[in-house]
């Protein structure tokens, strides 16, 4: 009988050691997945910077939404998610449009900051970089800004035309398709002016650019600054800085393009990309050769340009190489 009730007596503390174990290995279950899932934050504001209240922000993965939340009374969200692989952001609020982060590959133990920016409904407004060295709303801007699009550039082999329709500046070229091509910017000198690839320098010594030779190849948008925006690139911007960006790639399996077209003068213009993602690899290949024998007698023209853009994500550092190279001759 003593034994028995001692057992009796014991029995409670056991099952509360049972009950303690199992709440203990589900409080570590519930710490590890959310110690493993992975964080987007950032903030949503107006094109004036203002912050947006009340924002439904979504997480979007293959065009589902994995996780959703409201933006706060400072416009900051964070979203969490146990999947990994590439994302995009989208945000949309009460009397604003749709806007969308770019697409961004997240693991499980990254925590990737994107912020974006909200336009009012029915109105279309670019995001810039070259006159503030960050992506910044046009609306912000203090100085003069044109952007050319991707979509603008696919039925022209070079940006000088594009470049003659823009307020301000003067496009002077030496003879036909290929001559010495130069830029003056508000009655600035051609030297002026300072051309980035991706935000890096590609003037020659002294300022010198030749913008017959760009090909259009590779090219997602330019951006053409002018006024006093254009200081923060550099003393050698004195009158203009322009910005070529090239393309990344963004689609879960590869894309392979090809167009070719042919003209007067025995013009001839043959062009091939590639461009996808790989987990945390984006990757953007591209090479066109355009051939024209001008009107003139002995005035042959030719063009080779090979594009590259790889990018790769380590958590919230991302690496990336952009290479251009271009052979021209007459």
């Amino acid at each position: 009988m003593h034994v028995s009730l001692r057992l009796k007596g014991r029995l409670p503390v056991f099952s509360h050691l049972k009950q303690l174990r199992i709440s203990f290995c589900l409080l570590m279950l519930g710490a590890t997945v959310c110690v493993q899932a992975a964080v987007v934050r950032g903030t949503v504001t107006d094109r004036l910077g203002a912050a947006v209240r009340g924002a439904r922000v979504n997480l979007v993965q293959h065009g589902k939404v994995v996780s959703t939340i409201q933006s706060g009374a400072d416009g900051s969200y964070e979203l969490l998610s146990a999947a990994t692989g590439r994302f995009v952001v989208s945000a949309i609020g009460m009397g604003f449009g749709m806007s969308l982060s770019p697409e961004f590959y997240s693991g499980s133990l990254d925590v990737v900051n994107q912020n974006l920016v909200l336009k009012p409904a029915n109105v279309a407004e670019d995001i810039t970089v070259t006159a503030t060295g960050v992506p910044t709303p046009q609306a912000q801007l203090t100085g003069t800004l044109d952007v050319v699009h991707g979509d603008d550039l696919t039925t022209r082999v070079g940006i000088v035309d594009d470049l003659r329709l823009m307020p301000g500046v003067n496009v002077v070229q030496t003879g036909q398709i290929g001559g010495v091509t130069s830029l003056f910017v508000r009655g600035g000198p051609s030297t002026a002016n300072k051309v980035m690839f991706d935000g890096m320098p590609a003037n020659d010594l002294g300022g010198i650019f030749d913008f017959g030779t760009v090909s259009t190849t590779g090219l997602e948008r330019v951006e053409v600054a002018r006024g006093p925006v254009t200081v923060i690139s550099g003393a050698d911007a004195g009158a203009s800085a322009l910005n070529f960006e090239t393309p990344r790639g963004v689609t879960a399996k590869p894309v392979l393009n090809y167009s070719g077209d042919g003209g007067n003068f025995h013009s001839v213009r043959n062009e091939v990309t590639l461009g996808g993602t790989r987990n945390k690899l984006d990757y953007f290949l591209g090479y066109s050769r355009f051939d024209i024998a001008n009107g003139v007698p002995l005035d042959k023209y030719h063009d080779g340009t090979a594009v590259a853009n790889l990018g790769y994500t380590m958590g919230a550092v991302q690496a990336r190489f952009t290479l251009r190279y271009s052979v021209s001759a007459t």
